[in-house]
C-alpha cells in the first residue's frame, strides 16, 4: 500500500509539471485571449506572465540650432528724481538733550531732531540756556542723510552782585508825657524863663559844671556837680540852679523831659 502511494505521488507530480511546460511555450508563441471561464479544479492555475515590452522606436538626431547673435544692452533711460529728492538729511543729537536747533537762524525744533533741508550750504545752530552755543557750516548733497553730535560746554556763571540794601530807618516810637528823651530834631528845647544868678565868694576863683534834668513842670530835677570848683562855689551854683523855672520841652506836641548841663566861671 504504501509503495503504491508513492507510485501516484510521483504520476501527479510528473504530470502537473508537463502541463506546465506546455503552457509556458503556448505563452511565448501566441497571443493571449481572453480566458473562458475555468472549470474549477483541485488545484489553483498559475497566472500567465505578462507579454515582453516592445523594443522603443530609435530617437531621429535633432538639427543644430542656428546661432543667436547677442543683443547689446540699452542704458535705462535717466529716472525722474521723485519730488523731495533734491533735500537732504540731517540728524542732529547734543549732549545734553533738549537744545534748540535753529537753521539759518530758524528754530526748527529740540535735540534729538530729525529734519529736512534744501541741498547745498547749510548754517547750523544748537542752543540751550546754561551752556555755550554751538554752530557748524556745512554743505549737503540731495538723497544724504548726515548725523551731527553737538558736545555743548557749561557757560560760566558770573559771580552775583550783592547789592546792600539800606536798612530801614527805625520807626519813631510813640513818645509819651514825661519820658526822659535825648535832644534832636524831633525834640523843641527847653527855654529858661527866670533863675537866679551864682553868688561867687571873694578872692575865689574857679570853674564848676553842674547837670540836671528839666521836668515837664519846667523845674530842675537831679542836679549834681559833674567838674566841681570847691565846696563854697559848688554850693553857690546849686542854690541858684535850684530857682530856675523853663518852658518844658516838647516831642511831637507831647511834653517830655530832657537833660541839661551848665557851667558856671568864677574869677
Amino acid at each position: 500500500m504504501l509503495v503504491l502511494g508513492l507510485l501516484v505521488g510521483i504520476v501527479a507530480l510528473f504530470a502537473l509539471g508537463v502541463a506546465g511546460s506546455w503552457l509556458f511555450v503556448r505563452s511565448q508563441t501566441t497571443v493571449p485571449q481572453p480566458a473562458a471561464t475555468p472549470v474549477p479544479v483541485a488545484e489553483a492555475t498559475p497566472t500567465p506572465e505578462a507579454p515582453p515590452a516592445m523594443p522603443a522606436a530609435e530617437a531621429t538626431p535633432e538639427a543644430p540650432p542656428e546661432p543667436v547673435a547677442e543683443a547689446t544692452p540699452v542704458p535705462p533711460p535717466a529716472a525722474t528724481p521723485p519730488p523731495g529728492a533734491t533735500d537732504a538729511t540731517l540728524v542732529v543729537q547734543s549732549t545734553p538733550p533738549g537744545a534748540s536747533v535753529l537753521v539759518k537762524g530758524k528754530k526748527r525744533g529740540s535735540t534729538p531732531l530729525r529734519l529736512k533741508v534744501p541741498a547745498g550750504a547749510v548754517s547750523l545752530r544748537v542752543e540751550k540756556d546754561g551752556f555755550k552755543p554751538w554752530s557748524q557750516d556745512l554743505k549737503v548733497k540731495a538723497g544724504e542723510t548726515r548725523t551731527l553730535a553737538a558736545q555743548l560746554e557749561t557757560a560760566a556763571t558770573p559771580a552775583p552782585v550783592v547789592v546792600a540794601t539800606p536798612a530801614p530807618a527805625p520807626k519813631p516810637q510813640a513818645v509819651r508825657e514825661g519820658d526822659l528823651v535825648p535832644l534832636g530834631p524831633d525834640v523843641t528845647a527847653p527855654k529858661r524863663t527866670k533863675g537866679d544868678s551864682p553868688q561867687g565868694k571873694r578872692g575865689l576863683s574857679g570853674s564848676v559844671l553842674v547837670e540836671f534834668t528839666v521836668g515837664i513842670d519846667g523845674k530842675p530835677e537831679d542836679i549834681k556837680v559833674v567838674e566841681s570848683g570847691g565846696a563854697p562855689l559848688d554850693e553857690a551854683v546849686l542854690k541858684a540852679v535850684r530857682t530856675y523855672r523853663y518852658e518844658p520841652a516838647t516831642s511831637h506836641g507831647v511834653k517830655v523831659r530832657v537833660l541839661q548841663r551848665a557851667r558856671f566861671n568864677f574869677k
